[in-house]
């Protein structure tokens, strides 16, 4: 018995004829429907169980067992049954993996690459949250931050405006002896800047809702011509002020005694419950 194959040549190069066309046509939707049911039993035809999954991650704050949780109950299951789109999803909410993508390896093999967010500053939420904020403006709560020397402490809803306050405050004390070590915004929207210098003196600056910048240059005069000169006595500048600043001292100094002879020019019932200082 002799196997006659199709000529292909004739499909390809037959005549514009009615029985030509028609051939194409039964050769193109049968080829389709090869494919098709090719596609099918690929994707939902019998396949091996998923008996090993690979995590691909740089591993700076995940640990595997913060992934094993996710991927548990993925061994067993059929490897094309599992649902990568939804098993990305989950996986892509814990604050380390921020973008996580999915391949399967056959037989039995699921591959995890996942793209860790970049830790830019610690995080100190308002309400006891603990965790960092990213390079992209992300405040995220979790353990294991690596150690930065920078610390934002405010609200999550703020992280963004922390990291202008930052790049503001970064490009102000360039050529100075000042280290930016914290940024807080309190729950009223008012932000405070806590600065170092190479003598290990602290400041605390205070401003209010917006950066600006005449503030500031407003500070450096008066930081130059003789605050700086006092800077271990300071404990903070309120820079609040439309005309000026007010400054707190370190160290209080006791309000003097009221003399025997002068009581009977001042009501010393509230005296004693004022508090003492400047």
């Amino acid at each position: 018995m002799k196997l006659a194959l199709p000529n292909f040549s004739r499909f390809v190069f037959a005549n514009g004829n009615k029985s030509a066309a028609v051939e194409r046509w039964v050769f193109a939707i049968g080829l389709g429907c090869c494919l098709l049911g090719l596609v099918g039993l690929l994707r939902w035809g019998p396949s091996d169980p998923v008996r090993a999954v690979r995590v691909d991650a740089p591993f700076v704050g995940l640990t595997a067992a913060d992934v094993w949780p996710y991927l548990q109950e993925v061994f067993g299951e059929d490897l094309l049954a599992v649902d990568l789109p939804v098993l990305a999803t989950r996986l892509e909410k814990h604050p380390w993996m921020e973008k996580v993508q999915l391949r399967r390896v056959w037989p039995d093999t699921l591959i995890v690459d996942v793209t860790e967010p970049k830790p830019f500053a610690h995080w100190q939420g308002l309400r006891g949250e603990a965790g960092f904020v990213t390079t992209s403006g992300a405040a995220l709560e979790a353990a294991g931050t690596p150690s930065m020397d920078l610390v934002y402490q405010g609200d999550a809803a703020a992280a963004g405006e922390f990291l202008q306050w930052q790049a503001s405050m970064s490009a102000a004390l360039q050529n100075s002896d000042w280290e930016l070590l914290k940024l807080s915004r309190s729950e009223y929207s008012q932000w405070r800047v806590f600065l170092r210098d190479s003598d290990s003196v602290a400041l605390e600056l205070r401003f209010g809702e917006q950066w600006d910048k005449d503030l500031w240059a407003r500070f450096s005069r008066a930081w130059t011509a003789g605050l700086e000169a006092r800077k271990a006595d300071i404990a903070y500048v309120d820079l609040r002020y439309r005309g000026g600043m007010a400054v707190g001292w370190a160290k209080h100094v006791k309000a003097a005694g009221i003399e025997l002879a002068q009581q009977q020019n001042f009501d010393l019932s509230t005296w004693v419950k004022a508090p003492q200082g400047v």
